[in-house]
């Protein structure tokens, strides 16, 4: 009599197949990640953007420091600032730089221009328009509204 001995393992052809299903469900989760990571830098820049806004406008509003208060705007920060025209070397001045996955585009603000100034007291502004937050990464765009009375859209 002969001893029947039965192979047990793994072919390579079922390795190869068991691989290539986890690498394809991984990049897939990956680049799930990933575009919820670049919704999220969107989101969350126009958030910070909306806050700074309303920041600066309850500022004019109030009257603190019996100034205009106003936002420049720029491709890859925004800067806050007190008073009726942007001034670049005022060490008052305080620059939010955006991190490299987002930009500030499309800015189409009333008079032209990228400062949205606040005026003392009524906290209301000439310079209302649309701007666009957007992903250097992909095609998320998020738009800011401001309204002539100061009030923001996002």
């Amino acid at each position: 009599m002969k001893n029947i001995r039965k192979k047990r393992g793994f072919t390579i052809l079922e390795v190869i197949l068991v691989l290539t299903l986890l690498l394809s469900a991984v990049s897939l989760t990956l680049m799930y990640y990933q575009s919820a990571q670049n919704r999220a830098d969107v989101m969350g820049q126009t958030e910070s953007f909306a806050s700074y806004l309303r920041l600066s406008q309850s500022n004019a509003e109030v009257g603190l420091n019996g100034s205009a208060h106003g936002i420049r705007l720029a491709s890859d920060s925004y800067t806050i600032f007190v008073g009726n025209a942007y001034s670049a070397i005022d060490p008052n001045n305080f620059v939010i730089d955006l991190p490299p996955s987002v930009v500030i585009q499309n800015i189409n603000l009333n008079g032209g221009g990228n400062d949205v100034i606040f005026d003392a007291g009524s906290g209301e502004t000439m310079n209302y328009g649309t701007l666009q937050f957007s992903s250097t990464r992909s095609a998320d765009v998020k738009t800011v509204t401001i309204l002539s009375s100061g009030l923001i859209n996002y």
